[in-house]
């Protein structure tokens, strides 16, 4: 009786794991669809809009835009004791960031096969909210509030870094990096920050 008992035990715990288990990854997979939604609702909004098929309020509709900008970037992590600025996802670092550069924000694209190529967005949380707040203060008319949006994007964008040229674009600069890379460097016309294209060439890898 006693090992009949242990085993059950033993049993119950395990039940209790893979059901912890599967809740998490439910819950993974329940965040992960929401987040596709949002982006997705956003990248199609004009189109729904324009076609009749959607009608949202003003309101609602800037605040699905807003949050789809929102969505395709993250934070950069700033080590504590330095001020350096790094973008783990790329092994890229940057100098301490000065006020005028304030938050940074990022998008790292890996070359997940031969026909992909590895590519990073940096940007300004300054010039993002910016934009934003254009579009929220634009006449209610829906038409002048989407005007807005393009500026948006750029800004959402920032700088693009690239390791390998792109043949339709001119880079405002390059730059050879430790690992061996060369970075190609891309701006944005609708979001042209010089500040941060002074800031963003000071990247390296770790």
């Amino acid at each position: 009786m006693k090992t009949i008992s242990k085993t059950t035990t033993k049993s119950s715990k395990i039940n209790k794991k893979q059901s912890v288990s599967k809740r998490k990854l439910a819950a993974i997979g329940v965040m992960a669809i929401v987040t596709a939604i949002t982006v997705a609702n956003s990248l199609t909004l004009v189109y729904l809009y324009y076609s009749g098929r959607i009608s949202y309020d003003n309101d609602k509709i800037v605040h699905l835009i807003l949050r789809g900008s929102q969505l395709t970037s993250k934070p950069a992590v700033i080590e504590p004791l330095s001020g350096k600025v790094y973008l783990p996802d790329a092994k890229l670092v940057l100098p301490p960031a000065s006020e005028e550069v304030g938050e940074i924000v990022y998008r790292y694209s890996p070359a997940y096969d031969v026909n992909s190529k590895e590519e990073i967005n940096i940007a300004r949380t300054i010039d993002i909210v910016s934009a934003g707040s254009k579009i929220i203060s634009a006449p209610e008319d829906i038409e002048k509030k989407f005007e807005g949006v393009p500026e948006l994007q750029a800004c959402s964008r920032g700088i693009r870094i690239t390791f390998e040229p792109d043949a339709a674009l001119e880079p405002v600069a390059t730059k050879k990096l430790t690992n061996g890379k060369t970075a190609h460097f891309y701006t944005e016309v609708l979001c042209n920050n010089p500040q941060l294209i002074t800031y963003v060439q000071q990247i390296d890898s770790y």
